[in-house]
């Protein structure tokens, strides 16, 4: 039973704050409705903290766009180094983080804006998408690009040098459902990444992951969203309202010649510069498929995009405060 001041609680995890307009694609009563950036963090963040022993990290979607320079850090999207304290096992050391071995970062990007999650596994020396719908190429057209750039955020932030990502070194993979068992719709993507969090977790199969157990998924994590402590009830309903909030973009043409900025806490799906497919040669594609004959995509243009897909189509305007308050900094 879901309480009745269910769009009045606030509740939080790793300095985020998860409002019922996060919440609400998850309720049994909404359907097509894609998931948020939000929900994807706090679902992540609460599956690495059930498991003590753990070899892997879960990092918080944020960090691919502000290490690419899509997006400035600060208090609306917090800092690269605020988002990897909060993932780190205590605030006074992170050297912990390069003792597990696989790291994960949901990424959203492409067009249509699509979510997959990036996959680094050091002891295989192997870069990996998990991609609900593989022929969207996202590996190639932008993922992988994303993912580097993360993870190099990541080693600078610790005060390592960046990894040399040669095909010679590193293997390329891009997981995905088996034939026939993919994303058939335009909406699901968020949840095929909660699944491939739960198989990442368990260092399992991707073939288990289905278009079949999106339901449960849905109420799966529903209630582990519900498990996290109300830190506050708004006197006003946080619904559909922030749909409206405006995002400032970082140039483009500016951005890509930086890794990542001087200041380094969630995401918001952006559009990514491509990567030309002759970049990755070796590059695999693991269990294509295609249903009825035709490819699935997202739709950008139906009425189930996420909020935060929404703000991404505005123009440069000032920070919403509103917004940004769900955010604390961790320095």
């Amino acid at each position: 039973m879901l309480p009745k001041d269910l769009k009045h609680q606030i509740r939080k995890i790793r300095g985020t704050e998860i409002t019922h307009a996060d919440i609400q694609a998850l309720l049994p009563s909404e359907s097509q409705r894609k998931i948020t950036g939000t929900s994807i963090n706090a679902y992540g963040a609460c599956t690495e903290d059930m498991h003590e022993d753990r070899d892997f990290c879960i990092f918080n979607s944020w960090i691919a766009p502000i290490a690419s320079g899509q997006v400035k850090s600060g208090i609306a999207y917090g800092t690269i180094h605020g988002h990897i304290h909060a993932s780190a096992y205590t605030d006074t050391s992170l050297d912990e983080l390069l003792a597990r071995p696989r790291w994960a970062f949901p990424l959203c990007g492409g067009k249509p804006q699509h979510w997959v999650l990036g996959i680094i596994d050091f002891t295989r020396n192997e870069i990996a998408v998990f991609d609900s719908i593989p022929e969207l190429n996202s590996m190639n057209e932008w993922a992988e690009n994303m993912l580097v750039k993360a993870v190099n955020a990541v080693m600078a932030c610790l005060g390592k040098p960046v990894l040399e990502w040669s095909p010679v070194y590193w293997k390329r993979k891009v997981y995905s459902p088996l034939e026939y068992h993919g994303q058939i719709d335009g909406w699901s993507c968020g949840l095929f990444v909660m699944m491939a969090i739960d198989v990442f977790v368990d260092n399992g199969s991707y073939d288990s992951v289905t278009d079949d157990k999106k339901d449960a998924m849905k109420n799966k994590a529903l209630e582990t969203l519900m498990t996290l402590p109300v830190i506050r009830v708004s006197k006003k309903a946080t619904c559909d309202s922030e749909d409206d909030e405006p995002v400032e973009i970082v140039n483009q043409t500016k951005a890509s010649t930086a890794l990542f900025p001087t200041t380094s806490n969630e995401l918001i799906p952006a559009e990514v510069q491509k990567v030309s497919h002759a970049s990755f040669p070796d590059s695999k594609i693991l269990g294509k498929r295609s249903v009825n004959g035709s490819k699935e995509t997202d739709d950008a243009s139906d009425g189930s995009n996420t909020d935060d897909e929404k703000r991404l189509k505005k123009r440069s305007k000032a920070t919403s405060g509103a917004r940004g308050a769900k955010i604390l900094l961790s320095q």
